[in-house]
């Protein structure tokens, strides 16, 4: 049972702070795929 309660309870502190830097990782994440998809567009359009 301690096994067992304590991951959960370090997860739930982790989590709640730790949440908000996965979601701004994400959406850095997907401005760098757009930026990417620009630039590609970019080019063929250059070319």
């Amino acid at each position: 049972m301690r096994t067992r309660r304590a991951p959960s309870s370090r997860k739930l502190p982790r989590t709640y702070p730790a949440s908000s830097r996965p979601r701004q990782k994400h959406q850095t994440s997907m401005l760098l795929q757009t930026q990417k998809r620009d630039c590609n567009r970019t080019a063929v359009l250059g070319t």
